[in-house]
């Protein structure tokens, strides 16, 4: 290498090793907002009052409604899964039967090569 080429690699190398070093330099929008000190330091804090609700809360009568709703909406669907749900066995019988038979066509059709 000549000592221009050098100087020219050497000088490429500093100006990435800077930019690399830059990028990883946070800006304003890694500092943070300003944090203000202890509003009230001459006070002892009490824990004896409850803070306000965030929104309005339910009612005992409300929480009853709701509770003997759910459950009656339960015992409906338990009661409608467990009675009449399904095929008997002798419809089970005919739709496997039925199955059966179109598989049987279906598989006449595709080994005589017809469409």
């Amino acid at each position: 290498m000549t000592k221009r080429t050098r100087q020219i690699a050497n000088l490429l190398l500093a100006a990435t090793a800077a930019a690399m070093l830059t990028a990883c330099a946070g800006g304003k929008e890694f500092q943070g907002t300003p944090q203000e000190g202890a509003s009230r330091t001459g006070v002892f804090p009490t824990f004896g009052h409850m803070p306000k609700a965030a929104t309005t809360q339910i009612t005992a009568e409300e929480k009853q409604q709701l509770t003997t709703k759910l459950d009656a909406d339960r015992t409906r669907l338990a009661a409608s899964r467990t009675g009449g749900a399904g095929f008997t066995p002798a419809e089970a019988a005919a739709l496997r039967k039925q199955a059966q038979q179109d598989t049987d066509a279906t598989l006449k059709q595709i080994e005589s090569g017809e469409e």
